[in-house]
């Protein structure tokens, strides 16, 4: 943090400074998921937020247009491979705004596409993670959810993965009462 204030010209005591961050939406869901990173965020950084709550079409409107200094958004993912998070920092994706391109990651990415062997793949994976979040910083991870999925006992065979939607082909009852 002491280092990115000075390569802004900006004082490095963190302390001294408060910066704005974008929450997309305003539940008390959202509030909850502010709070918690204001928290986080001074903690770990001595900086202050403050929080703007919007609407997601306002919020989308102000991503697209760079309009922020942080931005809260989450993402899923929607399939068991580690692309379902890795494509969509890619210079021509245009999922997530951040103003942010990289050949280096791009490059990167490509490659993971172009490889079978699932070792070569999880090092360039990690090449990528490591210019994503900490070489470059574009992004950081504020929160890691979790869901708790209670089954009731006679259910058999249910999985409940990861990533991606429940298949419920191999479910059957036994013992039901």
């Amino acid at each position: 943090m002491i280092e990115g204030l000075k390569e802004e010209g900006l004082d490095p005591d963190p302390s001294k400074h408060t910066f704005k961050y974008l929450e997309s939406g305003t539940s008390a869901t959202n509030k909850q998921f502010a709070e918690f990173e204001q928290q986080n965020v001074k903690q770990a950084l001595g900086v202050n937020l403050t929080v703007e709550y919007v609407d997601w079409p306002i919020f989308q409107d102000r991503t697209k247009q760079l309009d922020f200094q942080i931005a809260s958004q989450a993402w899923g993912g929607d399939y068991n491979d580690p692309m379902t998070f890795f494509d969509m920092w890619m210079s021509t994706a245009g999922i997530v705004p951040t103003g942010w391109t990289s050949e280096k990651y791009d490059e990167l990415i490509k490659k993971t596409t172009e490889t079978m062997d699932s070792e070569e793949r999880a090092k360039l994976f990690a090449e990528a993670e490591k210019l994503l979040l900490v070489d470059d910083a574009v992004i950081t991870q504020g929160v890691w959810r979790f869901k708790n999925t209670y089954i009731r006992k006679f259910v058999k065979g249910y999985v409940s993965p990861t990533f991606g939607t429940p298949d419920l082909k191999n479910v059957y009852t036994s013992g039901r009462e």
